[in-house]
């Protein structure tokens, strides 16, 4: 393991984007087609496909985890996703944890967040992880809703904290320094605050429109 540790490390620091695509393909039979991978990005997880996707420099995608990025998505410099490989033994091994990170389409992610991905990420398409600082946590003592799961068309400000279990329902923004505990299920909000709760309803944050009420997501 710590071998093709290693290998990762030494393919992230070659010059060429071509170069170091090539040999993450052969290496790791990661699935990349279309794709820029940053110098300095450590790729070193158990499953991974890049599609039409852009990865800037000194990201890290580490651990026992599977990885789909979408075309169109690009992920700007200094981002840490991470699986523990201690959810592969007991107790995590028995408890389930599903390690998948899904990045949807046109999906822009900034600098400097964290994603523990022991349980299941998905961000949705068109939707945006702003400024700096956010993290996104999938594990916790007794938890079992551990999924974080955001809509599409969403945005995320500075120094968010998602817990285990939390979600967003399509056109949702958060405000900057939010907690979000929850799941919200109504698309077209505003939320914020420690934790967050809904500040605006009835609104598209992009166009900055009222839109009306829409109905509530149902439970999943």
């Amino acid at each position: 393991m710590r071998g093709r540790l290693l290998l990762a490390h030494a393919i992230s620091i070659l010059p060429l984007n071509a170069v170091r695509v090539v040999l993450y393909r052969l290496c790791f039979g990661y699935r990349i087609r279309g794709a820029r991978i940053g110098w300095r990005t450590v790729v070193h997880v158990v499953d991974a496909e890049f599609t039409g996707c852009s990865v800037a420099h000194h990201n890290r995608f580490l651990g026992p985890m599977s990885v789909r990025i979408a075309p169109g998505a690009s992920i700007t410099a200094d981002n840490t996703f991470e699986c523990g490989w201690w959810t592969l033994d007991d107790p995590g091994g028995q408890a389930g944890y599903t390690r998948r990170l899904e990045i949807g389409e046109r999906v822009l992610i900034s600098s400097h967040h964290y994603f523990d991905v022991a349980g299941t990420i998905v961000i949705g398409s068109d939707s945006t992880i702003g400024g700096i600082g956010s993290q996104f946590w999938t594990h916790g003592p007794g938890v079992k809703d551990r999924d974080i799961r955001i809509g599409a068309h969403c945005y995320i400000g500075s120094a968010a904290v998602f817990a285990p279990g939390a979600g967003l329902s399509d056109h949702t923004m958060v405000a900057l320094g939010s907690l979000v505990a929850r799941r919200f299920r109504r698309p077209n909000v505003i939320i914020g605050g420690v934790p967050a709760e809904t500040l605006r309803e009835g609104f598209d944050w992009e166009t900055q429109r009222e839109v009306g009420m829409a109905p509530a997501e149902p439970p999943a």
